[in-house]
């Protein structure tokens, strides 16, 4: 997020914030290897969310972009709900192909899904030492079913989903680009908001002598 922030920065010279990544969120599909996850609530994941908005709002933030993770970490409903409630603030959540920027990258079809060749491939990019490689390796996977209640201990015997072996920092670092600048033209495409009255605080908020935008970012729970 402080990439995709400094590059529509440089681009649009609009001033930004970018909040702190949340450490956490709902991750129930790990439960099943019994170790290695923190799970929040999706009701608490949400909460904690709507009220960060809405701290934002009474500050005088006008436009307010989420950056979400994978799964039950989607907040589509939240941002609905906040911006039913406030005038002059809007909350967006932009959505990335990473499907189609996966197969740009590779130029081939890869098979993924979870901590595959597009999340290790990343890793090996940013900080390669934090990568065990000799342990990559083709999981023992059974038939997949994507759903809300997913157990991916019952679907695979790492948690790996798809094939983790094709990954390469210099794949990473062709994914790495193409993420930013798609986060940056995303964030372009959002209108801009005007001050007025946020709805649900029952404030006013300032006017701001410039736009001011916070990116609110959302880290994968792994």
């Amino acid at each position: 997020c402080q990439d995709v922030a400094e590059r529509f920065q440089t681009q649009s010279r609009r001033k930004i914030l970018v909040m702190p990544t949340l450490p956490f969120g709902p991750t129930p599909e790990h439960t099943g290897f019994k170790s290695g996850f923190v799970n929040l609530r999706q009701s608490t994941h949400e909460a904690i969310v709507e009220d960060l908005l809405d701290s934002l709002a009474t500050q005088g933030f006008r436009l307010l972009l989420l950056w979400r993770g994978c799964g039950q970490h989607d907040l589509e409903k939240v941002v609905e709900a906040f911006n039913t409630s406030h005038e002059g603030c809007q909350a967006f959540q932009p959505v990335l192909d990473y499907g189609a920027i996966c197969e740009i990258a590779f130029d081939r079809d890869v098979p993924g899904g979870h901590a595959d060749s597009f999340a290790t491939s990343l890793r090996l990019h940013l900080d390669r030492t934090s990568v065990r490689e000799d342990l990559i390796r083709m999981p023992k996977l059974e038939p997949i079913e994507w759903s809300e209640n997913m157990d991916f201990s019952a679907i695979s015997d790492t948690g790996v989903i798809g094939d983790p072996t094709q990954a390469s920092a210099d794949v990473g670092a062709k994914l790495w680009e193409l993420i930013i600048q798609g986060g940056a033209e995303a964030t372009k495409s959002w209108p801009r908001a005007e001050p007025a009255k946020c709805a649900s605080a029952g404030t006013t908020c300032p006017t701001a002598n410039d736009q001011r935008t916070a990116f609110f970012p959302r880290l994968l729970g792994e």
